[in-house]
C-alpha cells in the first residue's frame, strides 16, 4: 500500500498539481512571484512525503527480512536507498537552492544584478529538481511492480515467524 500511495502522489504532483501554477488563469491571479512560492511551498511537502515513504519501505523490507525470515533482497535494497537519497538530495539541496533563487528573482530591494544572475541561475536548477524527479518517478514505478509481483514463492516465504 506505502508503493501505490508513494507512486499516486508521485504521478499527481508531478503531471496535475505542479502545471497547475504554470497555466494563464492561475498567473492572471497569482503572477509569477506568488505562484513560484506556493509551487515551492508545495515542492518543500512533496519532498517531505517522499522522505517519508522511503522510510516506510525500507522499514517494510527491514520486518519482511526479520518476520518472514526472507534473505534481504539487494535490488530492493539498493532501489530504495537510492530512492531515499534521491529524495534527500532533492529536499535538502536542490528544493532550497530553487527557493533561494526564485525569491531573489522577485525581491523588491535585490540589485539588478542579483536580480540576473538568480533568472539565469534558475531554470538550471530547476532543471536538475525536474529531472531528479522524473528519475525518482521511474524508481517508484519500478519498485511498485516489483513489490506488487504475482509470484507469491518469492513475495511471501513459506513459513511465518511470529
Amino acid at each position: 500500500m506505502n508503493a501505490a500511495v508513494w507512486f499516486g502522489a508521485a504521478v499527481f504532483f508531478t503531471f496535475l498539481a505542479t502545471t497547475v501554477f504554470h497555466q494563464p488563469e492561475i498567473l492572471k491571479v497569482l503572477g509569477w512571484s506568488y505562484s513560484g512560492w506556493v509551487a515551492q511551498f508545495l515542492w518543500a511537502r512533496y519532498f517531505d512525503l517522499q522522505l517519508w515513504c522511503a522510510g516506510v519501505a525500507l522499514l517494510h523490507l527491514v520486518a519482511e527480512c526479520v518476520y518472514l525470515g526472507r534473505p534481504l533482497s539487494r535490488f530492493h535494497l539498493f532501489l530504495l536507498a537510492g530512492l531515499l537519497c534521491s529524495s534527500l538530495i532533492g529536499g535538502f539541496l536542490l528544493q532550497p537552492k530553487v527557493k533561494q533563487l526564485h525569491l531573489a528573482r522577485f525581491q523588491k530591494d535585490a540589485t539588478p544584478q542579483q536580480v540576473k544572475s538568480a533568472e539565469r541561475a534558475y531554470p538550471v536548477w530547476n532543471g536538475v529538481t525536474q529531472f531528479l524527479n522524473y528519475l525518482t518517478l521511474v524508481g517508484i514505478m519500478i519498485y511498485l511492480w516489483q513489490v506488487t509481483g504475482l509470484n507469491a514463492q518469492n513475495r511471501f516465504g513459506s513459513k511465518f515467524r511470529s
